[in-house]
């Protein structure tokens, strides 16, 4: 049964800084230590000049946006992909945006296809 909620087209997005604390926890849940993220004197000699955020930390924070925004309560990804377009440095601002493009059936659920930009 789809949800009477979802619309296609429906579109949330939210602003967020990126810290160097977050990217630090972030390392410590997921066991990801490589220097780019962790280690402020190797990301500055780095093609970026400082610490960047992990590409799954930034696509954790927009699935937390799932259910908190569009649609709301109860919603669930099935399926994702994704695609990371360039590095995101700490102390940066990044907007992250999800977009409904069409309900599916899964099993016994719908499914909401969500384009993610950001």
């Amino acid at each position: 049964m789809a949800d009477s909620r979802f619309q296609i087209g429906q579109r949330a997005s939210f602003a967020r800084t990126v810290t160097g604390s977050g990217v630090t926890t972030f390392a410590r849940l997921s066991g990801d230590f490589r220097p780019i993220h962790v280690a402020a004197e190797y990301a500055r000699e780095s093609p970026f000049g400082q610490r960047v955020a992990h590409g799954m930390f930034l696509y954790s924070v927009g699935c937390s946006m799932l259910e908190a925004l569009l649609p709301g309560p109860g919603t669930r990804q099935v399926e994702k992909e994704l695609v990371f377009l360039g590095a995101t440095p700490t102390g940066e601002e990044v907007e992250i945006g999800v977009e409904g493009t069409e309900p599916q059936r899964h099993g016994n659920n719908c499914m909401r296809r969500m384009r993610e930009r950001g």
